[in-house]
């Protein structure tokens, strides 16, 4: 074959051998004709873009695509329809598979210009994912409303204030306790002094016996 086309325009040819080489690749079939609403009832209630190689073999013939880029990228919309449309691990699944892995290089292999950038299919699983993900973020955003609601409702101290409040009653409670103690040794010398009182009162009374003997023994003596 010769150069290739220039960007922009269609190498009619070229695109034919593409899609020829796709046809014979397609063992199942399952891309050679459109979709009937018999074969599968639901099929274009699932696919809004439905195409097929036929398709776009008269397309090329009749001249509805303007460029390389718009067959290729004819292809990747059957391949992307039928990623979606067929449950994961199925024949035509894995076929779908199959062909979003070669598609490109049977293009270059047709001498047809390729952009890999533009070339990406998402398949069923990742937009499984992604879904899962955004119902995931959907999910912990409306917890996160809820517990913020809650917490206003309750007029719930910032972290930082319960932290210095915690830090305010623990240094009163240990004050509390340096009084208890200090109450403690007030009491104890209080009963020490008590009892040294009671000490002295017991001196004095005994001295005052002393005094009392001393003196009846004086009266006798003057009686004598």
């Amino acid at each position: 074959m010769g150069k290739r086309g220039r960007e922009g325009t269609l190498d009619k040819a070229r695109c034919l051998a593409f899609v020829h080489q796709l046809w014979d690749k397609d063992k199942l079939k399952m891309f050679h004709h459109p979709i009937s609403a018999a074969e599968l009832p639901d099929y274009h209630k699932v696919i809004n873009y439905p195409v097929d190689l036929s398709t776009i073999r008269q397309g090329i013939e009749s001249g509805k695509y303007d460029s390389d880029a718009d067959v290729q990228n004819a292809v990747a919309q059957m391949i992307a329809n039928a990623l979606e449309y067929n449950a994961k691990g199925t024949e035509w699944h894995q076929q779908a598979l199959s062909f979003r892995s070669i598609y490109l290089d049977v293009a270059r292999q047709c001498g047809l210009s390729v952009d890999d950038d533009a070339a990406y299919i998402p398949s069923a699983a990742f937009k499984d994912d992604e879904s899962t993900l955004r119902k995931a973020e959907k999910k912990i955003a409306e917890n996160l409303d809820v517990v913020l609601k809650d917490l206003e409702e309750d007029k719930a101290v910032p972290l930082e204030e319960l932290r210095a409040k915690y830090k305010r009653v623990e240094k009163k409670k240990g004050g509390k306790n340096a009084d208890v103690s200090d109450s403690d040794e007030s009491e104890e010398s209080e009963e020490s002094e008590e009892s040294d009182d009671d000490s002295d009162d017991s001196d004095d009374d005994s001295d005052d016996d002393s005094d009392e003997e001393e003196f009846y023994y004086d009266d006798e003596s003057d009686d004598e």
